[in-house]
């Protein structure tokens, strides 16, 4: 009796190893290749301001899987005026809404530009830029 039982339980785990092991993963998702889209609705485009006035700066993120979010503003010259990162792991929009004031950059109109990134955890980037026009 003891070895029928035997014999029935070591039946049962080869029928359940086999069945484990023959199993695939046809289920898996597919890769992520969609790009975070960036949108960047203030300041316009062609906008100006003034040395020493706020600018607003508003933009929306959106993703299925967002994961950094990286703003920076240049001088014409390319010289980094601002930079900031923000975290949106694991969100699929995000908001930036920053107030910066513009400094003074010389004695003659210039221009600087906005750029915004975003990276997803599949390491997708998309980005957006703008142009301002700054007045002395």
């Amino acid at each position: 009796m003891k070895k029928i039982k035997l014999l029935t339980l070591t039946s049962a785990m080869f029928l359940m190893l086999i069945s484990i092991l023959s199993c695939s993963d046809d289920h898996s998702d597919p890769p992520d290749t969609s790009l975070p889209v960036v949108t960047i609705s203030a300041p316009g485009e062609n906008s100006f301001t003034d040395m020493g006035d706020n600018l607003e700066i508003r933009a929306s993120i959106t993703d299925n899987n967002l994961g950094d979010i990286k703003m920076q503003i240049k001088s014409a010259t390319d010289s980094v005026l601002f930079d900031k990162v923000y975290n949106a792991h694991e969100k699929s929009n995000f908001a930036i809404n920053e107030t910066w004031t513009v400094p003074r950059l010389g004695t003659i109109p210039t221009e600087i530009s906005i750029h915004i990134s975003a990276e997803d955890h599949a390491k997708n980037k998309g980005v957006a830029s703008r142009i301002v026009s700054v007045f002395p």
